[in-house]
């Protein structure tokens, strides 16, 4: 089986000179193997990966790069026999131009199971989008991200199977009276981030009984009804993100009413009042196992909210607005279960972290671009955090000799995160004898200058399997 990865640069190349051999260098690959998976991008980032920061923001579409391939994508597909065709089972277009042909050869993939499209141009061929069911008889996966659409695509919707649909940054333009959708009795997962779609269609895809993932980050509810049918569906999820939302009261009490949801992303929320009343469900206090409220103000009350949960495993504060005073510590309900909490990107001090010491089963600590100063390591050497943190990172803080040897002393370390200053590493005594980790697997040095010195050292680190260096500023002398 053979995945083909490519972009607009590399398939123009292939047809410029000497096309006669690419013709048979290409041949060759498809006789030879069995092609399953195609993945075009301009520039080799895909939305659905999250290595696209300016689709998966709110930023203008002319910001967006869309290239157009010489003779259409499917053009180097020229020899291919139909049941060559049919090993092909999934497709992924990104800011690309498509044409009739590419149109014509995608219809050929009958027995395709997963399409996505994310910002091409289908000027030529927008028809396409509203002949899904007849084209895909087997597909499961669908994502249209970034289009406007009709009637004719969602009364379409209803004939297909689909289990995983997309339509975020969608938004519709029809008339409504004509619009017939019927509720979708196969959907698992939905994503309308960033949508503006008609109400109809919101009941229709929100009220699937099997609906387990929902994603409606950035969406605004406030012009929306909910139908009182809806109310009946049980809430239940095991993924629920509604972070950015805007919700009007009726919308709003749909999410008030016995929610339960496993992982739930409730970021950057802009009523705050809102939040509180969704977070203050006994149902999610049961449920919840991940929690993100990454971008909000931890005021008294959201620390409160937060305390009571009983199952989390998960807690991310990244990025808080406003973090409470130093001297309002809740005992949180959940303190035996928190495996991980992410506390990046926040202003702290050490007595802003005094409420970790109640954790005694945590694993995972993220303090990464906190200002945190010198010193801050004292805070994790009580007897339950030395023993039980697996995973630290502490990049971008200050960081001295004295920080150092306290880390070494995590007994069960396996990944450190560090940003490493190297006069703090030159003014050490004994440089190679400092990696006194006892189960130290991965290390990750971040925004670190590596001198000769320096590399030679971490070298040196017993057992050591992964060392990865991000965003590093190499010296000259280094590997000479």
């Amino acid at each position: 089986m053979f995945k083909l990865r490519t972009d607009p640069e590399t398939l123009n190349i292939v047809q410029q000179d000497d096309y006669a051999t690419q013709k048979n260098i290409l041949t060759l690959i498809f006789n030879s193997y069995e092609i399953y998976r195609i993945k075009i991008s301009v520039d080799d980032k895909y939305w659905a990966e999250g290595t696209n920061p300016v689709i998966e923001s709110n930023a203008s579409e002319k910001c967006l790069t869309i290239s157009e391939i010489k003779n259409g994508f499917s053009s180097i597909f020229f020899n291919m026999n139909l049941n060559q065709k049919r090993s092909i089972k999934s497709v992924e277009l990104e800011r690309i131009v498509l044409t009739i042909k590419d149109m014509e050869f995608l219809n050929d993939l009958k027995v395709l199971e997963t399409l996505v499209i994310v910002h091409c141009n289908l000027d030529c061929c927008m028809d396409f989008l509203w002949l899904l069911p007849s084209s895909f008889p087997k597909l499961k996966i669908l994502g249209i991200i970034g289009y406007t659409l009709k009637n004719n695509f969602f009364e379409n919707i209803n004939l297909m199977n689909i289990r995983i649909l997309n339509l975020s940054k969608c938004d519709y333009n029809d008339n409504p009276n004509n619009l017939i959708v019927k509720k979708n009795k196969y959907l698992n997962s939905l994503k309308m981030n960033s949508s503006c779609l008609n109400q109809k269609v919101f009941k229709s895809m929100i009220c699937s009984d099997l609906l387990i993932d929902l994603s409606l980050r950035a969406v605004d509810f406030t012009e929306i009804k909910v139908d009182k049918d809806c109310f009946d569906r049980k809430k239940t999820f095991q993924f629920l993100d509604l972070s950015e939302c805007k919700f009007n009261d009726e919308f709003l009490d749909y999410f008030l009413t016995d929610l339960k949801a496993k992982k739930l992303n409730l970021e950057y929320f802009p009523d705050f009042q809102h939040l509180i009343k969704i977070l203050d469900q006994e149902s999610l206090h049961l449920s919840t196992e991940f929690l993100s409220l990454s971008g909000n103000s931890l005021y008294v009350d959201l620390y409160i909210s937060v305390s009571r949960f009983k199952v989390l495993k998960r807690l991310k504060l990244s990025h808080m607005n406003y973090m409470i005073c130093n001297d309002f510590h809740p005992k949180f309900a959940f303190k035996h279960q928190l495996n991980a909490i992410d506390l990046s990107k926040n202003r702290l001090n050490k007595d802003s972290m005094i409420f970790l010491h109640q954790f005694n089963n945590l694993k995972e600590l993220n303090l990464s671009n906190c200002n945190l100063e010198t010193g801050y390591m004292e805070i994790l050497f009580t007897e339950h955090l030395s023993n039980s943190l697996v995973e630290l990172n502490i990049s971008g803080n200050s960081f001295v000799s004295s920080d150092f040897f306290k880390i070494v002393y995590l007994k069960n370390l396996i990944r450190l995160t560090v940003s490493f200053d190297n006069q703090v590493f030159l003014n050490l005594e004994d440089k190679y004898d400092i990696w006194k980790f006892k189960k130290l697997r991965t290390l990750i040095l971040v925004q670190t200058n590596i001198e000769d010195l320096l590399y030679k050292s971490v070298m040196t680190i017993k057992d050591i399997k992964i060392i990865e260096f991000q965003n590093c500023k190499f010296e000259d002398d280094v590997l000479s």
